[in-house]
């Protein structure tokens, strides 16, 4: 097992930076139901073709998503899907949690 200080993030801070656009999250989440083509997913998310094709390229770059031609169409699909899947759950959840008081955490520090 790896020390934390010897983990390599490299590859999950990739996925974090793509993830990290309400519209890529919603092409994400509808493509955790199975694969879309272009059309579709612009339905879905209601964006320009030039807009929508930045954010497809950033998905696929990230290696989060994969492409295939359908006839004349491209379809987009997820490559990692059990991750996103966790992923997009966990963003969902309700986290009630309060923040921490300031004092609180200096008070722990010094201990």
């Amino acid at each position: 097992m790896r020390d934390s200080t010897s983990q390599d993030w490299s590859e999950a801070v990739g996925f974090l930076k793509a993830m990290a656009h309400p519209a890529r999250l919603t092409i994400l989440q509808h493509l955790s139901d199975g694969a879309k083509c272009v059309q579709d997913v612009n339905q879905i998310v209601n964006t320009s073709q030039p807009n929508l094709s930045q954010h497809l390229g950033i998905l696929k770059k990230a290696g989060l998503v994969g492409s295939h031609h359908n006839g004349a169409l491209r379809c987009y699909y997820l490559l990692r899907p059990a991750l996103v899947r966790k992923l997009l759950k966990e963003l969902e959840k309700d986290h009630p949690e309060k923040l921490r008081p300031r004092d609180a955490v200096i008070r722990e520090g010094k201990k």
